[in-house]
């Protein structure tokens, strides 16, 4: 788990109701990965078919992406939180990654880049390997 100037950021093990209620009880905001689940995906259905589509149509050969937020809460959670997606549709199919954060602030993008794609290597570099 790593910690930034103003947040905590962590993998999706990190993502447990303990974690996230200790930090919002001691004023740390967090990001941290989260696992999709069925009704998870299905509040995001809605971007998902239209980045699927989009790809379908203008870029069959390629990938299309968005982004997208809405608020969730886990059966394990005592509240509702701020869930965000990165959703990716290539040939291969509909690839979805959330986080869970405290931060109101920032984009969709924002908060995916700052913790999902920030700790894993780039595109460009995996094909450079």
């Amino acid at each position: 788990m790593a910690q930034d100037a103003n947040y905590v950021r962590g993998d999706g093990h990190y993502a447990r109701p303990e974690a996230m209620t200790w930090c919002e009880n001691n004023g740390i905001d967090y990001i941290f990965g989260l696992s999709g689940t069925k009704p998870l995906a299905r509040k995001v259905d809605e971007v998902a078919d239209d980045i699927r589509t989009r790809r379908a149509i203008e870029e069959p050969a390629c990938f299309c992406a968005g982004y997208t937020e809405t608020r969730h809460k886990a059966k394990s959670w005592d509240r509702e939180r701020r869930t965000v997606a990165r959703i990716e549709a290539t040939m291969l199919g509909l690839d979805i990654r959330f986080v869970v954060t405290s931060l109101d602030v920032g984009s969709a993008e924002w908060n995916l880049r700052q913790s999902v794609l920030r700790a894993r290597p780039s595109r460009e570099s995996d094909q450079a390997a």
